[in-house]
C-alpha cells in the first residue's frame, strides 16, 4: 500500500442487529469470533469490491506473519492478533492515516512515544516490524488486562481506552457487542471488532473463501550488522552491491537515508551480508552526514516561522522538539533544526565554473521539491544530474540545479 493510503479508507458496513451473534462453525482461532450480520457483511466486501486490495494484502502478509505471530506467542497473547495489520495497514510498513497514525500497527506518534518506540528526526521504529509488534503486543496486553475481554480490547486499540472506558460507564453495558448498539462508539469502532474478525477468518482459511493459490511475499529474513559509526544507505548500498531502496525496504524506520549518530545501530541486510559488509566499513572513510541544527526562540516566534525561514519542513522541526509546546513558545529556548538552510546550503555550493549551480539535499526534500526552490522543472533536474525517474535522493547528495 502506497505511504498515505490507509485501511481506513475502505467504506463502512452498517452495525449489527439485535441477536445476530452466533459462533463461526468449523474454524479454529485463538481470538474468540462471532459469524453475525456485521461481520457477515465484511466478508461480503473482502471478497466481492475489496477483493483486489484484500489480495494485495494477503500477499503482503506472508512477509510478516511468522515473525508476528512468534513475537505474540513469545508475549504470551493469541497468536490471531498478528491479523490486526491486516486492517490497520494491510501490512505497509509506510502506511499513514490522515490522522497520523504509522506503520503496520498503525500507532499515533504519542502512543508510539509512551511504549518506548523512538519517533524522532533520525528513527519512526513505528515503521520497524519487529519492534512495533512487541510494542502491539504489551499495549494489547494492558487493553485486554483492563477489560478482560479481546473485543472490548481491540475496540480500546481502535478508539483508545478512555473512550472504552467512558463507554462502558455511561452505557452500563458489559461487551463490545452491546456497546455497539448504542450512541457511545464512533462508528468506526462500531465496525471495527467484526472487520477484524472477517479479515481474519478470510486470511486464516483463504480457499474457503475463494482465494486459492494465493502468491504470497517470502517471510521477513535478514542478518543485523551493528555498525561502529553512523553511515547513510548510500554508502551501504555503495559497498554491498545491495539496492538503496531494497536497503531503505529493510530499514523502513530510517526516516532520512542515515543512521542516528553513536554506534551500535543495527542496520538490516540480506540474510548472510552483514559480515563481510563490517570487513569492508572498516576499511571505507568516513563521511560527512547531515545533523540537526539549533535556533534559539525571539520574541513573535512560531515554530512554522522558524520552518519558513529556515526553509525546512515543519513536521521535521515538530518531531525534532517534542518537549515544545507549540501554542507556549518560551523565548531563548533551543529548537533544533534539521540541518542548515536550503539558503545556506544554495549559497555554499554555488559558484561553479561557467554559472553551474549546486545543491546539497537537505532532510525531507525531493526532487520537485528542489526544483520549485529554483524555478526549474524537476524533468530539467533529473536530465542535469542523470538520474531516472524512480532514482532516490538522500541528504547530503549534490545535486546540479542550473547550467
Amino acid at each position: 500500500m502506497p505511504e498515505g493510503e490507509s485501511a481506513e479508507d475502505i467504506p463502512l458496513s452498517s452495525p449489527l442487529t439485535p441477536g445476530d451473534e452466533k459462533a463461526a462453525p468449523g474454524f479454529a482461532f485463538d481470538v474468540p469470533i462471532v459469524r453475525n450480520g456485521a461481520v457477515e457483511r465484511w466478508i461480503d466486501y473482502f471478497t466481492g469490491p475489496g477483493r483486489d486490495r484484500f489480495g494485495d494484502w494477503l500477499g503482503r502478509s506472508g512477509r510478516y506473519i511468522p515473525a508476528f505471530r512468534r513475537i505474540l506467542r513469545e508475549e504470551g497473547l493469541p497468536e490471531d492478533l498478528a491479523y490486526v495489520p491486516l486492517i490497520e495497514s494491510g501490512y505497509s510498513l509506510r502506511a499513514r492515516s490522515r490522522a497520523g497514525a504509522v506503520g503496520p500497527w498503525q500507532f499515533m506518534e504519542g502512543t508510539a512515544l509512551r511504549l518506548g518506540l523512538r519517533v524522532d528526526y533520525y528513527l519512526d521504529e513505528r515503521r520497524d516490524p519487529l519492534k512495533s509488534t512487541r510494542a502491539a503486543a504489551r499495549y494489547l496486553a494492558q487493553l485486554h488486562k483492563e477489560f478482560d475481554d479481546w473485543h472490548l480490547a481491540l475496540a480500546a486499540y481502535n478508539a483508545g481506552e478512555n473512550r472504552i472506558r467512558s463507554a462502558v460507564r455511561a452505557s452500563g453495558r458489559k461487551t463490545y457487542w452491546e456497546l455497539v448498539r448504542t450512541a457511545h462508539l464512533p462508528v468506526e469502532t462500531k465496525n471495527y471488532v467484526s472487520k477484524f474478525l472477517a479479515g481474519m477468518m478470510i486470511a486464516k482459511h483463504p480457499e474457503v473463501f475463494g482465494f486459492a493459490g494465493m502468491d504470497y511475499e517470502s517471510p521477513l529474513r535478514f542478518d543485523v550488522a551493528e555498525l561502529p559509526r553512523p553511515i547513510s544507505l548510500r554508502t551501504a548500498s555503495y559497498l554491498t552491491g545491495i539496492s538503496i531502496q531494497e536497503l531503505a525496504d529493510l530499514n523502513a524506520e530510517l526516516r532520512m537515508g542515515v543512521t542516528p549518530p553513536g554506534n551500535g545501530f543495527a542496520l538490516k541486510l540480506p540474510a548472510g551480508r552483514a559480515r563481510h559488509f563490517l570487513q569492508k566499513l572498516a576499511e571505507a572513510p568516513r563521511e560527512v552526514l547531515p545533523s540537526p541544527g539549533e535556533y534559539r526562540i525571539r520574541p513573535g516566534d512560531t515554530l512554522s516561522a522558524i520552518a519558513q525561514r529556515f526553509n525546512v519542513p515543519l513536521q521535521e522541526v515538530l518531531a525534532l522538539n517534542l518537549q515544545l509546546d507549540p501554542r507556549r513558545l518560551q523565548i531563548g529556548a533551543l529548537v533544533r533544526l534539521p540541518g542548515p538552510s536550503v539558503k545556506a546550503r544554495s549559497e555554499a555550493s554555488a559558484g561553479g565554473e561557467r554559472g553551474e549551480t549546486h545543491h546539497v539535499v537537505g532532510p525531507g526534500e525531493s526532487i520537485w521539491t528542489i526544483s520549485r526552490l529554483y524555478g526549474v522543472s524537476p524533468e530539467d533536474i533529473m536530465r542535469w544530474n542523470s538520474l531516472s525517474t524512480s532514482a532516490v535522493i538522500f541528504p547530503g547528495d549534490r545535486l546540479r540545479v542550473r547550467r
